[in-house]
């Protein structure tokens, strides 16, 4: 035995791991919908909720006038060109990628010598 505790071996461990949700992602919010409010949720609530989830979709004028959004999007070059309502799309989730990774980065238990790992197919 290494004399470890459970508490010790949490305070060592410290990690995010995560799988990122797909810029096409399954809608689950939509697909549920009728039983959540079936569970006691309110329509614009589940909005509010499905609004302010990764690969929903949407598009957002925030993330669309983000300079490094911009310059990313105008560097990958996609061929043929994307339209008005994808291109936002995409600059919506990377703006949303780029949220999720500060919050997983500055989360109080991730410090020196820990990580965030991220599985990708």
């Amino acid at each position: 035995m290494l004399g470890l505790n459970a508490a010790s071996l949490i305070a060592i461990a410290v990690a995010n791991v995560t799988s990122p949700p797909y810029l096409n992602a399954i809608d689950y919010m939509r697909c549920s919908k009728f039983s959540l409010v079936w569970m006691g949720y309110n329509v614009e609530e589940l909005r509010r909720i499905r609004g302010e989830s990764v690969g929903a979709e949407c598009t957002s004028e925030t993330a669309s006038k983000e300079e490094w959004v911009r310059s990313l999007l105008a560097h990958l070059k996609l061929q043929p060109a994307l339209s008005a309502r994808d291109q936002g799309m995409l600059a919506r989730y990377a703006w949303d990628m780029d949220r999720l990774s500060e919050r997983c980065l500055g989360c109080s238990e991730l410090g020196p010598g820990r990580y965030m790992w991220s599985a990708t197919r």
